[in-house]
């Protein structure tokens, strides 16, 4: 049985692997992909390394039991998978760093993860997700953070004109990778500070405690909110807050 099995594997294996790769990249460009047929052709490779296998009916059909082994499905789906997308998000983020502003970018990769997790969950072992998505982050967020948040339309845009909405979908897609973080950051605490400093250098305002105090105050608010709405009361950031103040 083992040698029918491994005859069979050695015979298909690359025209499969290769459908397979074709069929998520069609489906990860907006084409119609059967997912139950792409579950079952990945689950085959499961079933391939099952050991001590053997064939039993099960209902009406007839199915590999025996004891788990990922071995085969590591190595010709996990890693064809994976490197894949790390192929594609590479090629797909220069194309939108290049043609999109920062919330369209931001809002195009956020789905893009969003639909790679339902995949993943769908029909990939459960040990991939997380190593496939890792790839993906760091191609489509990590490698272009920087870049997003200089931008014109990045977070001094966004601080400026107060896009509270644009701002927490920033971080909920860096949040992702926590070490992107810090450019918001980078950009928050200066903002708050420019904020602050027309306030105590407004002559008018320094000769009135009252008005000079209120206006503190409803920038405290301000910032309080903006913590809140965009990211989320993030300890870091209300870090930042305060050292700002």
């Amino acid at each position: 049985m083992s040698f029918f099995k491994d005859k069979c594997f050695l015979i298909a294996k690359p025209k499969i692997v290769g459908e397979l790769l074709d069929q998520v990249t069609k489906d990860r460009n907006g084409e119609y992909c059967d997912w139950d047929l792409l579950k079952d052709a990945i689950n085959s490779f499961v079933q391939l390394g099952l050991q001590s296998a053997d064939i039993v009916k099960q209902g009406g059909d007839f199915v590999w039991r025996g004891d788990r082994n990922l071995d085969l499905y590591n190595q010709h789906i996990e890693k064809a998978i994976i490197n894949g997308a790390k192929e594609e998000y590479a090629a797909k983020s220069m194309q939108w760093i290049s043609s999109l502003n920062c919330p369209e970018y931001l809002d195009t990769v956020d789905k893009q993860l969003t639909k790679e997790e339902e995949r993943a969950d769908y029909f990939l072992q459960p040990e991939t997700k997380a190593r496939l998505l890792k790839e993906c982050e760091q191609e489509l967020i990590a490698n272009r953070a920087e870049v997003l948040v200089n931008m014109d339309s990045g977070c001094d845009t966004m601080f400026n004109n107060k896009k509270l909405d644009e701002l927490a979908l920033m971080y909920r897609v860096f949040r992702r990778d926590e070490t992107t973080l810090k450019f918001i950051l980078s950009k928050m605490g200066p903002y708050i500070i420019k904020r602050g400093d027309k306030i105590v250098k407004d002559e008018q305002l320094l000769k009135d405690p009252i008005a000079f105090t209120a206006k503190l105050l409803e920038l405290k608010a301000e910032m309080d909110e903006l913590v809140e709405q965009s990211f989320q009361n993030d300890p870091k950031f209300q870090k930042q807050r305060n050292l700002s103040f």
